[in-house]
């Protein structure tokens, strides 16, 4: 059977990425065709507490405003 996939990242301000993936046999919630989002470290690491799984579109558009909010807002602040 052929299963499609998805796979994006978001970069935020601070060099943090959101990455948003829904892959057969990766992905927490594929089986259902839902989302699993974790933050991705400037250094290229997973953060592992950040990873949410079996997220639907709201729940993934949530997590990204979340995520906005805190790694941009991080940035200003010591930006200034």
């Amino acid at each position: 059977m052929y299963r499609q996939w998805y796979e994006r990242k978001i970069k935020l301000d601070d060099g943090y990425q959101v990455s948003i993936i829904c892959k057969q046999l990766v992905s927490y919630g594929e089986d259902e065709k839902l989302f699993e989002c974790a933050l991705i470290t400037p250094d290229d690491y997973v953060d592992d507490d950040s990873v949410t799984g079996y997220l639907d579109f709201h729940q993934v558009a949530e997590y990204i405003n979340k995520a906005k909010e805190k790694h941009n807002e991080i940035h200003r602040t010591n930006v200034s």
